[in-house]
């Protein structure tokens, strides 16, 4: 019967072996003559008939041609003479997988069916054998068309009812000798691993002891003819006979247990033409096979006739909705769209890579297209990561089409398509008023291949998701194709567009760690001899923050200049401006885009402007984080705005990667070179001076004044404050800002310990405040006493006292003396001239400053409280215990009610009064109190404090009292070691506890070394506070005592009388210290042989000690016992 016309087929049948193809032929209904034109170069044997209603074309493969190469010709030879073909069926023979589960047997039907995961073919040669003998699975393989499966499931449903003609068309090839039926007996299954006889055509000399003895089937029988069961499942394909058991089982167990049948062609057309597999079974895959040749003929009989039975059910227009197998095949074989070539170099970035393969290469691909997106900061390595990724998916699937697409805009995206479709060779795809888009979204939609596209750039999510009113454009991104072969990964800055484009499925890329960094600007440079610059090469990756595209940048300036990497790091480092130019260095870059700006510096800018279009909140905060410190800055400082608003800026910052939110949630930091990049974009839009002025009146109004109470405040804040501070530079525009401002910062560092930054700041404040507002203005006032005190704290006596007295006249002439300002002066006066020695005047303006703070403040007024402390200090030094303890009981008790236990004001009075305690002989109670203050000024103030120091020290002096020596040297040198370190060599109080140590090594026997130390205090104490301050004379008490011990009598009696001298003219007779002096002159007497004159002055001091200190002082006791020692020696002489 003549054909009708090519087109008028929609169904192809590929039946790979002769005997295939004519047991095809033996079930048409209807058979038509041989075409008579067909493509040119076309070289199939077809069949043409008809099947129900359905017109059918069975294509045979040229004589010697087998395996997935040779049938996927075949189908594409088809599909361009036959152009309307819509569906492929493969039908043949196959080998069976028997288990105990699964009754596989010759004659069986095998018909290929998605399961666990499974496309319905696998082809196995993609894999790779794991060492535990298991394979891994590579390949992946597209479904049968739906049109397929849903008659395959209406069939399953009329063999159950017994309601098809499977039996009737079994039948009919009863009388063909071709097709004959063997018989149950030559249906034999030997045990895995039992192997065929060599040289043997049949199986007769085979061990018939490794035969699997199955249960006999009593099937129906059709006129002689068995009617065969039917498997539904995974068909196994390769371009290898498989003829090895072992090897069948492991694939089989590798796959689940879904494999019911092996194969050689369906692979070669499953990804690339919608394809259903039946095979009729004709042997048992292993080395017995040869011998079972007899049954290919029926085996495929049996597959013909099931192919039949689902042809003939196929309603009529069941195939109307399907894209014929010429479009979905343009060209055979993957395509490759890259715009860029394999970076050999590539490093690192295997936690990436893992991920996405993970994401894009699972064991179940047919629930849809899969999307993925990478974000990170520009120039972080995301188009690299995408372009290795394509490379290795390629590699483990090497039918897998590779598409990337630029979409930083509109037109880019349609260039990247045009070039798409160019591949496909879609016509018409150059025609000017083409829709490029739709066209190339209608192709990609129905490629069964796997194909991965690369959206890169996808920066700004208005280019995908936004339509153009303007333009009439559509959103792009309803054209990126949507098929289950597909894997879609986009690369973008923002990290809430990645959301938008791919869900959970994101991946941020960070910069690079150590190890990865090195490598690459080590592949980067023209000499790699220059990375033997260690301690070099690590700086330079650590202020280009280890970012590939800054390295990169790097590397290209060193190649070009011929440089090392210490001249770089040295115009690096000279200025803001040096790094802004180092960073805009231009070079070529063959993994970035053609006409691309590749700096760094350049490459955020495209970033900066998008964020400024989108999102103007978000542009002010960037421009104010960029006035200020990049690390720990907290939303309180942020301009204001609405609570949405500000979550909503600050997520776009976080999504673009400038800035990251710390793990307490509280804080965020700004990345380091972000910052300084911005710094140049607002210099280039002119923007930065009017911002600096805007940062510094906002910190200005939320600063608060640094107290105990707001301490968390204050400290968070001030590292902001003194950037902006040093950005702005007094300006005249915000003067009045400025200094105060900058007063606050001194007066942070004053309550810090930072003596010496805080000296610098007021002396800063100080000036600008004289000029700004006159010499006599309260806030130029207010600057001289915060000056004059840190100059106090720093041991700077007489330029403090200076200051001090000269604040206190402005003041009382400008506020007058009984203004609280004016109070503080005289407080502040009285406590220099108390630190210089001069005890009588320090008591007199404290007497004075107490009473007038009284009156005006109240009694319970932290600064009348101060005034008590201070006055009792006074005392204690004068050696007025009794009255020092009294008050400073008191004083601590108003202090702990008002201003609580752990307030450093609290804790001074407690250290105060464990002072006094030691100073009468009370080293218990003494030591428990220190203890107890130590541990919360450690907890409030920080280890290393110079309130906390003071405090150490003062325990380990009341520990060398009660002759816990070694404990007392331990904790004197671990002080020592941080005054020297916080405060200086030459502070006062460095020096105290140098001496402090000298007399605890006096008391362990240490004699030398103690007499060093103590020389080296006094040389230096003369130098700093001058020969007559107490403490020096301290010093020249200390060093006659260890003298004395050494047996230098009269060295040490010199030093004693000098001191004493001294000590009656600026302390008076009855001061401890004197008595003190007393008490060691007497002894070195004693060891000189002068006993009268040793015994005058040791009767003298106990009888004033008695006085002073009482009869149970330990001095007291001392001077009793020193003066026994006496009379005992001249009895016994």
């Amino acid at each position: 019967m003549a054909a009708p016309p090519l087109n008028a087929f929609q169904i192809g049948i590929v039946c790979p072996l002769p005997i295939e193809r004519a047991a095809t032929q033996e079930v048409l209904d209807i058979e038509y003559d041989d075409p008579k034109e067909r493509y040119p170069n076309d070289t199939n044997i077809y069949s043409l008939g008809k099947i129900g209603h359905h017109n059918v074309v069975i294509a045979g493969f040229p004589a010697g041609f087998t395996g997935l190469v040779a049938a996927a010709t075949v189908a594409s030879n088809l599909t361009k003479t036959f152009t309307s073909v819509k569906v492929l069926l493969c039908v043949g023979i196959g080998g069976g997988v028997w288990t105990e589960t699964n009754d596989v047997r010759i004659g069986d039907i095998v018909v290929s069916e998605p399961a666990g995961g499974y496309g319905g073919v696998e082809q196995y040669n993609f894999g790779k054998a794991r060492e535990n003998g298991n394979f891994e699975r590579t390949g992946i393989q597209r479904p049968p068309p739906e049109e397929l499966l849903t008659a395959m499931g209406k069939l399953k449903s009329d063999f159950v009812r017994e309601r098809t003609d499977l039996a009737t068309t079994i039948a009919n090839f009863r009388r063909k000798r071709a097709f004959r039926y063997l018989g149950a007996d030559n249906d034999r299954l030997f045990k895995t691993g039992s192997t065929h006889k060599a040289n043997s055509p049949d199986c007769a000399e085979c061990d018939s002891s490794q035969l699997v003895k199955r249960t006999p089937r009593e099937p129906p029988f059709v006129e002689g003819l068995p009617v065969p069961q039917i498997h539904y499942g995974l068909i196994a394909s390769a371009d290898q006979l498989m003829q090895d058991s072992q090897l069948r089982d492991s694939l089989n167990m590798s796959c689940g247990g879904h494999i019911r049948c092996f194969e050689m062609e369906a692979a070669g057309l499953m990804n690339n033409f919608p394809c259903l597999v039946i095979r009729g079974i004709s042997d048992y895959c292993d080395s017995h096979k040869r011998s079972d040749k007899g049954w290919h003929g029926f085996a495929a009989a049996m597959a013909a006739a099931y192919a039949r039975e689902l042809v003939r059910i196929l309603p009529v227009n069941a195939l109307a909705k399907e894209r014929t197998l010429a479009k979905i095949a343009i060209k055979a074989g993957p395509l490759q769209v890259i715009p860029f070539a394999r970076n050999k170099d590539f490093v690192g970035r295997q936690r990436h890579i893992d991920w996405l393969i993970t994401k894009f290469h699972t064991e179940n691909r047919y629930d849809g297209c899969i999307y993925a997106a990478l974000s990170g900061l520009g120039g972080v390595g995301k188009t690299n990561i995408a372009l290795q990724l394509a490379f290795c998916l390629r590699e483990k699937l090497p039918d897998c089409s590779i598409f990337w697409v630029q979409a930083s805009d509109a037109v880019s995206f349609e260039n990247s398509y045009r070039e798409i479709g160019r591949q496909f060779q879609i016509p018409g795809i150059d025609n000017d008023k083409a829709d490029v888009k739709r066209l190339v979204y209608k192709v990609m939609s129905e490629v069964c291949t796997p194909w991965l596209m690369v959206v890169d750039n996808a920066d700004d999510s208005d280019v995908l998701l936004k339509a153009d009113e303007k333009t009439g454009q559509q959103v792009l991104f309803n054209y990126i194709p949507n098929s289950h072969n597909g894997m879609i990964l986009f690369t973008t800055r923002d990290d809430k567009a990645a959301t938008d484009y791919a869900g959970i499925n994101v991946m941020t890329v960070n910069e690079m760690v150590d190890p990865e960094a090195k490598e690459l600007l080590t592949k980067s440079l023209r000499d790699t001899s220059l990375v033997e610059d260690k301690a070099g090469t690590k700086r330079l990756l650590q202020l280009l923050f280890n970012i590939p595209l800054a390295i990169k940048q790097a590397a290209a300036y060193l190649n070009k200049n011929k440089t090392t990497i210490a001249k770089y790091l040295s115009a690096y480092e000279e200025t803001n401006e040096g790094i802004i130019k180092l960073l805009s260095f231009d070079f070529e870059d063959k993994g970035r885009y053609r006409g691309m700006k590749n700096p760094i510096a350049t490459t955020w800018l495209i970033s900066f402007e998008q964020i400024r279009k989108h999102d103007p909140l978000a542009v002010q905060y960037m421009a104010f984080m960029s006035c200020i410190h990049n690390q720990d800055i907290q939303e309180s400082l942020l301009p204001p705005a609405a609570p949405d608003e500000t979550i909503q800026a600050l997520g776009t910052l976080q999504a673009f990667a400038f800035i990251n939110k710390r793990l307490d949630g509280e804080c965020y930091d700004m990345h380091g070179l972000v910052h300084l990049v911005l710094q140049n974009w607002l210099k280039l839009k002119k923007e930065w001076d009017n911002w600096t002025i805007t940062t510094l009146r906002r910190m200005h109004g939320i600063f608060p004044r640094p107290k105990h109470e707001n301490r968390a405040i204050w400290t968070g804040y001030q590292i902001h404050a003194q950037r902006i501070l040093t950005l702005t530079n007094y300006r005249s525009e915000s003067s009045i800002e400025w200094c105060n401002l900058a007063s606050y910062i001194g007066e942070c560092l004053l309550q810090l310990g930072n003596y010496q930054q805080a000296e610098g700041w007021d002396q800063d404040t100080l000036k600008l405040r004289r000029q700004v507002l006159g010499v006599e203005h309260p806030g130029t006032l207010d600057s001289m006493n915060s000056l004059a005190l840190v100059l106090d704290k720093q041991g700077k006596y007489e330029v403090a006292d200076k200051i001090f007295r000269q604040t206190l006249e402005l003041r009382k002439k400008v506020l007058g003396v009984e203004h609280p300002d004016t109070l503080d002066s005289m407080n502040n006066l009285a406590r220099i001239l108390d630190n210089r020695g001069k005890y009588e005047a320090a008591e007199k303006i404290l007497r004075q400053t107490l009473g007038i703070r009284k009156k005006v403040l109240g009694f319970e007024h932290p600064d009348t409280l101060d005034s008590m402390k201070n006055l009792a200090l006074v005392l204690d030094n004068q050696g007025k215990y009794e009255a020092a303890e009294e008050i400073q009981r008191r004083t601590l008790e108003l202090k702990e009610k008002v201003l609580g236990v752990e307030h450093p004001s609290t804790l001074d009075s407690m250290n105060n009064l464990a002072l006094v305690l030691d100073n009468q002989g009370k080293y218990e109670a003494a030591e428990e109190i220190h203890r107890q203050t130590l541990e919360l000024k450690e907890k409030v103030l920080g280890v290393e404090h110079p309130d906390t120091l003071g405090n150490m020290n003062n325990l380990g002096l009341v520990l060398d009292n009660q002759g816990k020596y070694k404990a007392a040297e331990e904790i004197h040198r671990k002080t020592l070691e941080l005054k020297e370190k916080v405060l200086g060599v030459e502070h006062p109080s460095t020096l105290g506890s140098m001496d402090n140590l000298g007399m605890v090594l006096n008391h362990q026997g240490e004699y030398e070394a103690a007499e060093e130390i103590h020389r080296k205090i006094l040389k230096l104490r003369e130098k700093v506070l001058g020969v007559e301050h107490p403490s020096t004379l301290e010093s020249k008490n200390n060093l006659g005592l260890v003298l004395n011990n050494q047996g230098k009598y009269e060295a040490a009696e010199e030093i004693h009388r000098q001191t004493l001298e001294l000590r009656e003219k600026l302390l008076g007779v009855e001061h401890p210290d004197t008595l003190d002096s007393n008490n060691s002159l007497g002894l070195v007497l004693n060891n000189l042989g002068k006993y009268e004159a040793a015994e005058k002055i040791l009767r003298q001091t106990l009888g004033i000690r008695e006085k002073v200190l009482g009869f149970e002082h330990p001095h007291t006791l001392a001077s009793m016992e020193n003066l026994a020692k006496l009379l005992k020696q001249q009895g016994a002489s």
